[in-house]
């Protein structure tokens, strides 16, 4: 696994949504036609069913080590728009309420649902969605321990 705080939430979020059969991880990003796939970053081309993860900070207090940290988990489904839902849905059933530990290294006390919105259809018309967890965790520094 890639060092580093983000990249292991990342990698542990898209590993259990892969462990719940809720999409396919492979960290070379190459999926089959039919996979739902999970990656990191950037919404790809294809497949048509995916789940995109980006990361991004939230809270830190400046003498702890304890953050909230968010993951944007983005979703693409095909031309029905309940795709995209049930899609998001399996996402919700494995990450809201997960509670306490691991993703990677990162020991991780809470993950819960915050926000989410339908983001319409790309110029392919599959629907799009994006759901937003807050996650309790762990941020080891120099100077938090």
């Amino acid at each position: 696994m890639t060092d580093g705080y983000t990249a292991h939430i990342l990698a542990g979020i898209a590993g259990r949504l892969a462990a719940a059969d809720v999409g396919v991880w492979r960290p070379s990003g190459v999926y089959q036609d039919g996979e739902t796939g999970i990656v990191l970053g950037a919404m790809p081309v294809s497949p048509d069913r995916v789940i995109v993860l980006t990361a991004y900070d939230v809270e830190s207090d400046p003498r702890l080590a304890d953050v909230v940290s968010a993951v944007q988990v983005r979703t693409r489904g095909g031309r029905h728009p309940n795709d995209v839902d049930a899609l998001a849905d399996a996402a919700r059933a494995v990450l809201d309420g997960w509670e306490p530990g691991r993703l990677g290294d990162v020991p991780v006390s809470l993950i819960w649902w915050r926000s989410g919105a339908v983001l319409g259809t790309d110029a392919n018309g599959r629907h799009e969605r994006s759901d937003n967890y807050y996650l309790r965790a762990h941020r080891a520094s120099t100077y938090k321990e």
